[in-house]
């Protein structure tokens, strides 16, 4: 390897990193965006988690109704 060709003299390159160059400006907005998500992604799966447990709560009460000896009619009666 010598001395370059005298066309490719004072010509230069650059190296950056494959996420600097895929995301580049916009990673802080990227990263906004991604809290945003998680933060309804655990929204949801908070009232997802509400919904079963009083489905669990109301399935106890009704097997005690019926345990007790109610009729299975008035066992299923939603009471407010």
């Amino acid at each position: 390897m010598g001395e370059l060709d005298a066309g490719h003299r004072g010509r230069g390159g650059a190296v950056e990193g494959l996420s600097q160059h895929t995301v580049g400006r916009t990673r802080s907005p990227l990263l906004l965006v991604m809290g945003a998500v998680a933060l309804v992604l655990v929204i949801a799966c908070a009232a997802v988690s509400g919904l079963l447990a009083r489905g669990s709560t109301r399935q106890r009460e009704v097997a005690l109704k019926l345990a007790l000896g109610a009729m299975s009619s008035s066992a299923f009666k939603k009471q407010q």
